[in-house]
């Protein structure tokens, strides 16, 4: 590699095709999420005491790519006023960071959402390296609604993305995350909403678990309650009729895990924090207690769901990634 004397490739398309090789050698399942979370990790880069990562792309920067899962942008909980944050943004994006710069847009094409409507800013961040085009990543911003910048966390991506960067060269600064007991609770939330399809959820929730293994729930119930009292927030609470609604926009971004797994981890979850299964309330969470509710099928009526089921195949790719390498075959 032909690199500078800290390390670092000499040019953008040197830097591409680093990545390239260095992914390709992974197993095909595990590229894209990659160097999704390469990218992810190099825009957090720029976001130390300004914003706080959160949501799928940040979960599953955390974990090695065979857990994480396609996340469509990186989100982010600001820690100044929109004003402010924008343009400490863009100054830092103008600055650089390791040969890396910035500019920052607004998104139109997600300008219209119930995100927005609370505040959430979408942008489209074009990272330069060495004066020359790297990738485009989606990017949200929004108010810390939730208080959740209170309990922010020191986050270090998995290893796997952080030992590709180091071995370019590049070392990330300080980054901030929601407190993984937050995350799971707001998440819990998302996915019970009425009528809200965010299957991809249900893979978060089974990655958080994992991660934190053994879970305080007495800790998580106050944490869900203090989510349900925003305004406009629902109660958590997971029918059996959710089953089927959530499971195609589970396909749609193809994570890891496979779909049972996933609802028994969420469904398991939300009967620990739901008032109507207060006679079946535990203090503690294990993992590995997990089990798929007798009274669950495909349906989601009555009939036993046999653990044995098998998740149903995706059709077709996900519909978008957070950003896009615009790599040069030669």
């Amino acid at each position: 590699m032909n690199a500078d004397s800290n390390g670092r490739p000499r040019s953008s398309d040197r830097l591409r095709r680093e990545i390239q090789r260095r992914v390709q050698a992974m197993p095909a399942d595990r590229q894209a999420v990659a160097q999704q979370n390469v990218r992810n990790a190099i825009l957090s880069a720029f976001l130390g005491g300004i914003g706080v990562i959160k949501g799928g792309g940040a979960i599953s920067m955390a974990v090695p790519a065979s857990r994480g899962r396609h996340s469509r942008d990186l989100d982010s909980s600001m820690r100044l006023d929109a004003e402010d944050f924008e343009e400490a943004l863009r100054d830092r994006l103008e600055k650089g960071w390791q040969g890396f710069t910035g500019t920052l847009t607004p998104n139109p094409r997600r300008n219209r959402t119930r995100g927005t409507l609370m505040g959430m800013r979408p942008y489209k961040v074009a990272l330069r390296y060495l004066g020359k085009p790297f990738c485009t990543i989606e990017f949200e911003a929004g108010p810390d609604h939730a208080g959740f910048n209170a309990n922010a966390r020191p986050f270090t991506p998995d290893p796997e993305t952080t030992g590709l960067l180091s071995g370019l060269g590049f070392t990330l600064p300080p980054i901030e995350s929601v407190d993984p007991r937050d995350q799971l609770a707001d998440k819990l939330q998302a996915v019970s909403a009425p009528g809200a399809a965010r299957g991809r959820d249900l893979a978060d929730i089974a990655t958080l678990v994992g991660r934190m293994g053994v879970i305080d729930l007495d800790d998580l119930r106050r944490r869900v309650r203090h989510v349900e009292g925003i305004e406009g927030s629902p109660a958590c609470e997971l029918e059996p009729g959710d089953y089927a609604r959530l499971r195609e926009s589970f396909d749609r971004g193809r994570p890891p895990p496979g779909y049972d797994e996933c609802w028994r981890a969420a469904d398991s979850l939300l009967r620990q924090v739901d008032e109507r299964h207060r006679s079946d309330w535990m203090g503690v969470f294990h993992a590995s207690a997990l089990t798929i509710p007798d009274d669950i099928d495909a349906d989601g009526g009555a009939g036993g769901r046999a653990a044995g089921t098998q998740p149903r195949k995706p059709r077709g790719l996900p519909r978008g990634e957070a950003g896009t390498f615009d790599f040069k075959r030669r």
